[in-house]
């Protein structure tokens, strides 16, 4: 049975030491807001203005928990300066790639602007202790593979990290050197981690792993920590947050 979004979110911060959340690619905050009812501090990181506006809205009728989310109209990038993404905002899936025609065709295509910075650089501007980060998670609708490219040496230094990654491997699978590069840096780097999971808990095989593959739009949880005490399995523990 697949658990509820909830049970996976309250697992993610009861096996932390502390309960801060970063959310690259928040849209309009529906998990923002439920992270909130958990987490000390949010840090909500949106590049699209129309998903941006909604967020602030939602965030500001929940007086409660407003306070502890901190949002910002921005992206996470492989470098900082600016980013052009495309789409029609709000819609979700506003990215760095143009799209096929039909996604130029849609209604509200258009194309911004937005300023960036690296993920590491905002750590360190914000002052936050890495120990006192629960879960990182990424969605960035195609632009994980540089962003996590990026982050490689990162990870490797701060090994307690927990990353709830989205992949959107379907933006680049048409067989060209640049898109294979992108599969492979972003294959390389989840391997990187002792343990790839499945939001159901299931362990993904690293081996049969293929990000070009049946992971071409795929959630997963990335994390060095072992199973937690008092469980036979990551199923077994996500099944009773």
């Amino acid at each position: 049975m697949r658990l509820s979004a909830a049970a996976r979110w309250r697992l993610s911060f009861q096996l932390a030491t502390s309960t801060l959340l970063i959310r690259a690619g928040c849209w309009v905050a529906p998990t923002a807001l439920f992270a909130a009812k958990y987490a000390d501090k949010v840090y909500a990181i949106e590049p699209d203005p129309a998903a941006y506006r909604e967020a602030h809205h939602n965030i500001e009728l929940n007086p409660a928990l407003s306070a502890k989310i901190d949002k910002r109209r921005m992206c996470i990038s492989d470098k900082p300066g600016q980013l052009t993404l495309y789409g029609a905002p709000g819609d979700s899936m506003s990215s760095t790639f143009k799209g096929n025609e039909a996604s130029q065709g849609r209604k509200g295509y258009t194309s911004w602007t937005v300023d960036c910075t690296t993920l590491d650089v905002f750590i360190e501007g914000e002052g936050i202790d890495t120990d006192e980060i629960a879960l990182i998670k990424v969605d960035t609708e195609g632009h994980e593979s540089p962003i996590m490219w990026q982050l490689r040496d990162w990870f490797k230094a701060h090994p307690n990290v927990v990353i709830n990654l989205s992949v959107h491997a379907f933006l680049y699978q048409e067989d060209t050197p640049a898109n294979k590069q992108l599969k492979q840096r972003l294959q390389d780097v989840i391997l990187d981690f002792k343990t790839v999971l499945f939001t159901s808990g299931e362990v993904v095989d690293k081996k049969a792993f293929d990000v070009g593959g049946w992971c071409y739009l795929c959630s997963l949880i990335l994390t060095n920590q072992d199973v937690p005490a008092g469980f036979d399995s990551w199923k077994d523990a996500l099944s009773q947050a």
